[in-house]
């Protein structure tokens, strides 16, 4: 303030310009309305695309929680086949996404189980990838900063349709 007064005028004349300031509007703001409606944002959003109708929205987080033992990691795996092999999804409804590289980020231990899963499934190993940790047994751990700036990077390939974290800790 004390280089206005100095330079240009008084702590009056600084008042008055910074009110008349405020008080204009951009034209933008002159022609925006009241408010918005969702048929404003439906107009701006378009429908939904599903990976699979009714539970997995594209581009969206879904979390699948449960009880453990109910097969949250079997159907998360399952999904993660279709997705890579474009297969029916789980209910046997048509995969709609495009096919792709699967990136599986384990937290528990189970790459033994899911192993005998996609060979039981008789799922191509090869595009269903884990994130470039210590080794390919490596927990995941997204509290660690590492970890979550490795999983970011490979997420972001253009190839990576569809990502897992089994399970969230």
């Amino acid at each position: 303030m004390s280089d206005w007064l100095d330079k240009y005028g008084t702590t009056k004349q600084l008042l008055q310009l910074v009110e008349e300031t405020a008080e204009q509007k951009t034209e933008s703001e002159e022609n925006r309305p009241p408010y918005f409606t969702f048929l404003d944002i439906k107009k701006l959003l378009g429908p939904i695309e599903w990976l699979w109708d009714g539970w997995l929205p594209m581009g969206f987080l879904t979390i699948v929680a449960s009880e453990p033992g109910i097969g949250k990691s079997a159907l998360a795996l399952r999904h993660a086949a279709s997705v890579r092999s474009g297969m029916p999804s789980p209910d046997n409804t048509p995969n709609r996404g495009p096919g792709g590289k699967v990136l599986w980020c384990e937290a528990e231990a189970s790459q033994k189980m899911n192993l005998q899963r996609l060979e039981m499934w008789d799922i191509p190993l090869g595009d269903l990838i884990v994130p470039p940790l210590k080794d390919a047994l490596t927990e995941v751990m997204l509290d660690d900063p590492k970890h979550r700036k490795i999983v970011k990077t490979v997420a972001q390939r253009e190839e990576v349709r569809f990502i897992v974290v089994d399970s969230l800790r």
